[in-house]
């Protein structure tokens, strides 16, 4: 009878411990998978924190573009307004025969350091001086000066490099129904920005001209172009 109430007994506290045993189980299956779920909300919150982040920077990175591409056009605009721009104003004989004054011209709000410039001169008629102007050849630079300020001008003399004979003929010969005296060059010259520019002249005169004053032929010439390095020291004649 004591046998069968110790096994008894023994199986009750056998029953008990595999039931608690069960219940911790099921608990930390539970607390283990209430883990999961809140490690997986969490990877998805950084994820999507992550894209959000990414999403801001690349349109900060955007707008620094745009700010950049803003200031440079700010800076380009700025440096146009402020930057030397020199023509051909005038030309007139000189004193001396077979010579042309050029008179050069900084219409613009700095100085420009250096200034270069050329010319040729031919003798045409009024039918044919459309057809010499467009197939014109490149001109020679033939002087230069240090520099020209801003609204400032000054007057260089210049002798054509093959139309000297030309210009002479103009006084010393009789003159020819629809002459034309063609003079045409073209100024290189650089700004404080350190850029290069071009810029193109031509004026021509004729024996009805009261004091053989020089006047524009229409057609197209060059302004204020910009021009590279390699082009600036090529019409210098400089090793690039």
């Amino acid at each position: 009878m004591k046998i069968t109430i110790v096994a008894v007994l023994a199986w009750l506290f056998e029953l008990v411990g595999a039931g608690a045993a069960d219940e911790y189980g099921m608990r930390s299956a539970a607390a283990a998978e209430w883990q999961a779920t809140w490690a997986f909300l969490a990877m998805i919150v950084s994820l999507g924190s992550l894209g959000v982040s990414g999403v801001a920077l690349y349109f900060l990175f955007k707008s620094l573009q745009q700010t950049r591409s803003a200031l440079d056009v700010t800076q380009s605009l700025g440096q146009a307004q402020a930057r030397a721009y020199i023509e051909a104003s005038d030309v007139q004989f000189s004193d001396d025969t077979g010579c042309i004054l050029v008179t050069c011209k900084n219409s613009g709000q700095t100085p420009s350091p250096f200034v270069a410039i050329g010319l040729e001169a031919v003798s045409t008629t009024k039918v044919n001086m459309d057809h010499a102007l467009k197939g014109r050849a490149e001109t020679p630079l033939e002087k230069s000066w240090a520099a020209l300020g801003a609204g400032g001008e000054f007057t260089a003399k210049l002798t054509p490099r093959t139309g000297q004979s030309s210009v002479q003929d103009w006084f010393r010969m009789p003159a020819i129904k629809d002459q034309r005296m063609l003079v045409y060059g073209m100024i290189i010259y650089s700004d404080v920005f350190n850029q290069y520019f071009k810029t193109e002249f031509a004026f021509f005169t004729h024996r009805g001209v009261k004091s053989d004053k020089f006047l524009r032929p229409h057609g197209f010439h060059l302004a204020y172009k910009e021009l590279t390095s390699e082009e600036y020291n090529r019409w210098l004649g400089k090793d690039v």
